[in-house]
């Protein structure tokens, strides 16, 4: 199994040794390009030829550059229009809930494969000794982009955080109800955390990769959700 933190962080350490370099609590607020807001418009796949990427405007000052890469996930087509012209990302940001299950002993020795229900659009992995289940539903609810950090909520457990509300536990019953009908084991398992954070989708479920055709120089990397881990690995597997 593919631990998605690991793979970040050696991905990051490789960039810096490679001469990346990453700096944090930093606003992006503008994109800065050549357009004089009269940019000529062209046939053919690059809209706006004439115009291109020159650099970007932060909270810690302007930095020239010759490429920019817009993979803000949930952000990224708030990012688009910080451009002239704007860069149009088809992204619609969602929320997507987990469920985590108490520690269960008699799994510990156990090799269990991840589950993929298609029917009932779940998912269910191994987490330690445990189990986590999501689901991608076919009616997901839009995640307002103010609504803040995540929020989690442990059943019985007073306190722990600003906890879901009743209608989305409603929500995610279903989903609950299927998983513990695909893995009767689930039946007895004690719930542990039920977790709501946003994902990032387009209208088809295709990934948005490449050079945007309003502005040269301009590439975005958006939509992909977990799915770029597992093709990472097949094009390493077979390149």
């Amino acid at each position: 199994m593919v631990n998605p933190k690991k793979v970040s962080e050696v991905l990051a350490f490789l960039a810096y040794h490679g001469g990346a370099k990453f700096v944090g609590n930093c606003e992006l607020k503008k994109v800065l390009t050549n357009s004089k807001g009269g940019a000529i418009r062209l046939p053919g796949p690059k809209s706006f030829e004439s115009c291109r990427i020159t650099g970007v405007e932060t909270s810690l000052g302007t930095i020239e550059c010759d490429f920019f890469v817009n993979c803000g996930g949930i952000w990224a087509r708030t990012i688009g229009k910080m451009s002239e012209p704007n860069v149009k990302v088809p992204i619609c940001p969602a929320e997507h809930y987990f469920l985590t299950f108490k520690r269960m002993p008699e799994i510990e020795a156990l090799t269990l494969p991840t589950v993929r229900d298609y029917d009932n659009h779940i998912y269910l992995r191994r987490i330690r000794n445990s189990f986590l289940m999501g689901a991608f539903e076919p009616k997901a609810r839009p995640w307002k982009l103010t609504s803040g950090k995540p929020k989690t909520h442990t059943p019985g457990v007073e306190g722990v955080l600003p906890g879901l509300s009743e209608e989305q536990w409603y929500h995610f019953m279903p989903f609950i109800s299927a998983a513990t009908n695909r893995m009767p084991i689930l039946k007895q398992a004690e719930y542990d955390m039920l977790m709501n954070t946003p994902d990032a989708f387009t209208p088809d479920g295709r990934w948005v990769i490449g050079e945007a055709p309003e502005v040269g120089n301009y590439f975005v990397c958006v939509g992909m959700n977990g799915n770029s881990l597992q093709v990472g690995f097949i094009l390493w597997l077979d390149p």
